[in-house]
């Protein structure tokens, strides 16, 4: 059985995971601040906007669960793709459903912030799994 801390060392040791998670975590919180700062009246900056918050609902939470799911090259690049866009609408949807019977409802903040959790801890699973 390998513990927590051998698994930590070879993480730092995978520089690929290591960026792979760098730059998913950063993509989230991109997304994330661009959403809740920029003003939707904005006009040169929403365009921005519109990108990040796209790849924060329709991309990044299926490319971390997929990733998850499955960690080895079992799947060609097309039907990762294809799986990381349906998987980020299941789990947008789910979430969306799971915060409309919660006091914050569906709005901008909590969505944003429970994505943002979600992407985080199973893009850390990801890299923990590997």
């Amino acid at each position: 059985m390998i513990t927590m801390e051998r698994r930590l060392l070879r993480m730092g040791n995978n520089r690929s995971g290591v960026f792979w998670l760098g730059l998913v975590i950063g993509l989230a919180a991109a997304g994330a601040v661009s959403a809740l700062v920029i003003d939707e009246n904005a006009y040169p900056a929403v365009y921005l906007r519109y990108a990040l918050g796209s790849l924060l609902i329709l991309y990044l939470p299926g490319e971390v669960l997929i990733r998850c799911l499955f960690p080895q090259r079992e799947l060609g690049e097309v039907e990762r793709a294809a799986l990381d866009v349906v998987t980020s609408m299941v789990v947008v949807a789910i979430m969306a459903l799971i915060l409309n019977f919660t006091p914050w409802g569906i709005k901008l903040l909590p969505i944003t912030l429970a994505l943002s959790i979600f992407i985080s801890f199973f893009a850390l699973l990801t890299i923990i799994r590997k």
